[in-house]
């Protein structure tokens, strides 16, 4: 049996329009199969721009995706 960590590192460009420019794994769960899953899903959540001084732009967000809670923790 194959050993899977519990969270794949994912960075995503969140464009000034919103969604996802570009998704890429930071850190690999351990299983192709697992990750592009969470890539496809990553890139088909919808996303908001960052505001600064009430503008939007573009930004850069990176989180750990939890395989077990499905749910995305930002570390510092």
């Amino acid at each position: 049996m194959r050993s899977v960590s519990a969270g794949v590192r994912v960075r995503v460009q969140v464009g000034v329009q919103g969604g996802a420019g570009v998704v890429t794994l930071a850190r690999s769960c351990g299983d192709k199969e697992l990750d592009a899953a969470v890539l496809e899903a990553v890139a088909a959540w919808r996303w908001t721009p960052a505001l600064k001084k009430g503008e939007p732009i573009a930004s850069v967000q990176e989180f750990t995706y939890d395989l077990a809670t499905f749910s995305r923790r930002y570390d510092n």
